[in-house]
């Protein structure tokens, strides 16, 4: 049962990710109420055809053609209809104003916020952005009509040629470079994660000695509000890679945020009996028999570190109380 909870969480977790979100906070296949209705159905449900049924996804990114399998034959009634409640961080990019130093070849700056990553600048898409300046003097903006709480900066690079002009393009929030392009000889999109600042606006500057400013999309994962919503799931993993019904494993960690493909084994450095206990409460145990660490299996090596420095109060909170880091300075020798 507890193997199955999980997967559904990974599951419903992948969707709200197609839409944006970095996380699920609820689901169920009952009416989410609306404040003075007691209705347990929507009419409106009625209106559509049972699309999907037997989704299940496992631990990836944000691309559900990739991680996701569901059949389009089903024994379904809308009384099964899945209501589903997204929230964390998500994609504000386009609820800001894009802006550049000035624009050349039609490549406009609003085109790196159309949802569109294809990076061929003269496909039919038209989706890339093109400055007149160079070197450090091009710049592309986006700003917003509030502060927000800002995790993750994904930025995608022009694909069909140049893509050299984007090395050591820096981005910038308040007045600090938080992240520099480096390789972009060979890469097609950057991720700049774990943040963690607040900001009305974020700038991209070119490199010194680049031609000219190109983006074909950029992301920002960010929130209104500074709360944590999403969590952190677990699973323990078998030496044979098993998870099913597997008690006591390898601890790995599947952090809701930006890209669930931040999944990953968890450091030893202040791990506790305490820390320990709520895992396997999350997990839908009672408590935590014991635990250990060191590099045990071979297939230790195929994850990377997802979570360091755990430190968790009573055993009678959430993990969500636990703090962490993403950043890590350990070996699998330290793995939980």
């Amino acid at each position: 049962k507890q193997w199955y909870q999980r997967r559904v969480a990974i599951t419903v977790g992948a969707i709200c990710q197609t839409m944006g979100y970095s996380c699920f906070i609820s689901w169920d296949n009952t009416a989410i109420q609306i404040p003075g209705h007691n209705d347990t159905a929507w009419l409106i449900q009625s209106t559509y055809e049972v699309l999907a049924s037997n989704v299940m996804c496992t631990p990836g990114n944000s691309n559900f053609s990739d991680h996701c399998s569901y059949t389009l034959s089903h024994n379904c009634t809308h009384s099964d209809d899945v209501f589903l409640k997204c929230g964390g961080i998500r994609n504000i990019a386009r609820a800001g104003l894009a802006t550049q130093v000035n624009t050349g070849y039609g490549g406009y700056p609003s085109r790196a916020l159309d949802g569109i990553t294809d990076g061929n600048y003269f496909s039919g898409n038209r989706s890339v952005t093109h400055t007149v300046s160079g070197g450090t003097e091009a710049w592309w903006k986006l700003t917003w009509d509030r502060p927000y709480y800002i995790d993750t900066i994904r930025i995608w690079n022009r694909q069909d040629c140049c893509k050299e002009r984007l090395n050591g393009a820096t981005i910038h929030i308040n007045g600090t470079v938080v992240g520099t392009v480096t390789h972009s000889f060979t890469e097609d999109v950057y991720t700049f994660e774990g943040l963690h600042v607040t900001a009305s606006k974020i700038l991209i500057r070119g490199g010194p000695g680049s031609l000219h400013l190109s983006l074909a999309e950029v992301q920002v994962f960010g929130n209104p509000r500074l709360a944590k919503e999403c969590g952190v799931l677990f699973d323990l993993v078998d030496e044979q890679g098993n998870t099913n019904d597997v008690r006591s494993g390898l601890l790995i960690a599947h952090r809701q945020g930006a890209d669930m493909a931040s999944s990953g084994t968890v450091c030893d450095d202040f791990f506790s009996d305490q820390a320990a206990t709520i895992i396997c409460k999350s997990m839908g145990y009672q408590c935590a028999s014991y635990w250990d660490h060191g590099s045990k299996w071979p297939r230790q090596q195929d994850y990377q570190i997802a979570l360091d420095d755990v430190q968790c109060g009573s055993v009678d909170q959430p993990f969500s109380s636990c703090n962490y880091s993403t950043a890590h300075n350990c070996g699998h020798s330290e793995d939980v």
